[in-house]
């Protein structure tokens, strides 16, 4: 059965640095996903969280509407954060991300904005700016 595909996912809501963004964060340590979904919603950003790659590709077939893709790279599952970028690529090209973990060695096969755990509010904060402003340019 082929993918739906989502013409509306990568597209942003504002450009610059005060972009609301409505991001899909991926994250499978359910105090980290917590705090920086509250963090990021404090900034003004629509947050929808998945605690794993199978449940975000879930919700990207299934037409979520988003801006940018944050994911650990390190879950459980079929679907760890390397291989959910490299399908959330296939069905939205250009699609910003960001990928976050502990083991910095594990990103280095992607091309994808890295931020390394454990990360301070500021730096998640510039890092989310920074992987979309990328794909601006």
């Amino acid at each position: 059965m082929p993918t739906q595909q989502n013409p509306n996912a990568g597209t942003t809501r504002q450009s610059g640095a005060g972009s609301r963004l409505t991001i899909l964060f991926v994250e499978d340590q359910v105090l980290v996903r917590f705090s920086s979904a509250d963090l990021l919603r404090g900034e003004g950003h629509e947050v929808i969280e998945a605690a794993n790659g199978s449940e975000a590709l879930s919700l990207i077939d299934a037409g979520l509407e988003f801006d940018l893709l944050v994911s650990d790279i390190r879950m459980p599952g079929a679907i760890d954060g390397l291989e959910l970028i490299r399908l959330a690529t296939e069905r939205h090209p250009g699609l910003p991300m960001l990928l976050v973990s502990s083991e910095p060695s594990r990103a280095n096969a992607s091309r994808t904005p890295f931020l390394q755990k454990p990360y301070s509010d500021d730096a998640l904060l510039k890092a989310v700016q920074g992987a979309f402003n990328r794909n601006e340019r």
